[in-house]
């Protein structure tokens, strides 16, 4: 969709539900953090906005620190088998996808400056406008304390902005109570939380919800979404239209 003139810029994720709660989408340059439990489909909503905004031209960097660049590949096919060009956009460089391997820049608070370098070096790989970062997890693992990770953190982020790069942070949550980032100290550094769930669905299969929990720099709707998995990406409804048939035209990804 076109931006208004004077409008903040808009990264969007691919869900058109989500993008109108989002005042339109992520504003550009902001940093969301997305945490959920293990299993909460959080590396497939990212490679839903991954998709969504390469596609549409919108260069986009993905850091997959879990997983390696052919894994991350086959996953991204298998759950969206309806996506057009997806290798085509990857071999585009459209989305530049970073080995796990970088991580090993990070050993310490003391070489993060050489880790900033790796990522500049991405996003002028194809002048990405938003990156994804999957997951803090193996960051924290690879620092010394608690204190080193919030610092590491701090600094990627506030990077990222100074680049006008929106991000999309990955964190394991401890559990569905729990839901703040395992060692981190603040998560002032993020503009946006996004908290994802999962619950039993019908017939066995498993069910997700998405919330909003911060948002800086727009209005937002406290709203609640239910989003499932298909083929061409993930479709989402208000909670509260859950099993009532969904509004596919209103809320199918957006590609």
């Amino acid at each position: 969709m076109p931006e208004e003139k004077g409008a903040a810029a808009r990264i969007h994720t691919g869900i058109v539900s989500l993008d109108e709660a989002l005042s339109g989408g992520l504003t550009e340059g902001s940093q969301t953090l997305l945490i959920g439990e293990t299993g909460t489909a959080k590396t497939l909503l990212s490679l839903n906005a991954s998709y969504a905004n390469a596609s549409s031209g919108i260069p986009v960097v993905y850091l997959s620190i879990d997983e390696s660049k052919d894994l991350l590949i086959r996953n991204m096919t298998s759950a969206f088998p309806g996506l057009p060009d997806s290798d085509a956009i990857v071999q585009s460089n459209r989305l530049f996808i970073l080995e796990r391997n970088i991580i090993m820049a990070i050993k310490s608070s003391d070489v993060i400056e050489r880790f900033l370098v790796i990522l500049e070096n991405a996003i002028a790989a194809n002048s990405a406008k938003l990156m994804v970062i999957d997951s803090l997890g193996m960051i924290r693992a690879n620092l010394n304390d608690d204190r080193a990770f919030t610092k590491a953190v701090a600094l990627i982020t506030e990077y990222l902005r100074q680049k006008n790069v929106a991000s999309i942070i990955i964190s394991e949550a401890v559990s569905h109570a729990e839901t703040k980032v395992p060692g981190l100290f603040d998560e002032a550094m993020f503009d946006n939380i996004i908290r994802v769930r999962k619950y039993d669905g019908h017939g066995g299969r498993n069910g997700y919800t998405l919330a909003i929990a911060k948002l800086r720099f727009s209005q937002y709707k406290n709203v609640e979404l239910q989003f499932e998995i298909t083929p061409r990406g993930i479709v989402a409804t208000p909670v509260q239209q859950r099993g009532q048939p969904a509004n596919r035209n209103a809320s199918k990804t957006q590609y």
